[in-house]
């Protein structure tokens, strides 16, 4: 009985002295996003080398980031931004922009070059567009084959 009247002593003292105030503290945690998606267009793997282009749109990347510090994007081509023959060594030159901004690809084989950078952090989604130049060469005056070249894009925080 004194057990008992001693835990009821407790809870009431309890109530007495307890606190007027109170601290809940919330949270929440937003994961980083940094992506990118190619959409190449149709005309990106038939490209009609005997007549000249000038910014012929070859695709649309998708970019997506909530990075604090923004971010950039990377490009590299595999043969420094040539199209090679395949089973062979001659190549045909182009030019690319890349959000309407001119990137040099020669040397990107080994390095990739930033071809885009967005300073201020922030939450982004939007499209950029990938165009090629060229001067067009007739058939006649190259060797016959496939001439391909591969591009790899990537996104990366600040």
């Amino acid at each position: 009985m004194r057990s008992l009247l001693f835990i009821f002593i407790s809870l009431l003292s309890a109530q007495v002295f307890s606190a007027t105030t109170g601290i809940l503290k919330l949270r929440g945690v937003v994961e980083p996003v940094l992506s990118l998606t190619v959409n190449p267009a149709a005309i990106a793997t038939n490209l009609d080398l005997a007549t000249t282009q000038t910014n012929l749109v070859v695709a649309k990347v998708e970019e997506e980031s909530n990075s604090n510090t923004g971010y950039k994007i990377s490009i590299s081509s595999l043969n420094d931004g040539t199209l090679l023959r395949n089973s062979g060594t001659e190549t045909f030159p182009y030019t690319l922009k890349y959000d309407g901004a001119a990137v040099a690809l020669a040397g990107t084989s080994t390095t990739a070059v930033v071809a885009k950078t967005v300073a201020t952090g922030g939450a982004y989604s939007g499209f950029s567009g990938v165009e090629i130049s060229y001067t067009g060469i007739p058939a006649a005056n190259m060797v016959a084959g496939t001439y391909d070249d591969v591009l790899t894009l990537e996104i990366a925080a600040n």
